[in-house]
């Protein structure tokens, strides 16, 4: 994993959530494919200061977006073909 990126794009994670993501200081947009085991977005948080897009799509099981809250820089939010931001 690079330390730093401002864009980022993910395909097939196999993980429930985000917390094994390390590095990637700056990164200012997230996107995630493809991703069926997805669940939450918790470890974003640690990029509260700098992330202002996330674009995620098909991740069908995704249920807890709740670490939005925690996120005070987003300007757009897309999740499963749904606008939040």
């Amino acid at each position: 994993m690079p330390q730093s990126a401002e864009n980022v794009e993910f395909n097939w994670i196999n993980s429930k959530n985000l917390d094994g993501i390390t590095g990637l200081e700056g990164m200012q947009k997230i996107e995630i494919h493809r991703s069926r085991n997805l669940t939450t977005l918790r470890g974003l948080e640690r990029w509260s200061d700098t992330l202002n897009t996330i674009v995620i799509n098909a991740c069908k099981n995704l249920s807890d977006i709740s670490v939005l809250d925690k996120l005070s820089n987003l300007k757009r939010v897309y999740i499963n073909d749904k606008e939040y931001i």
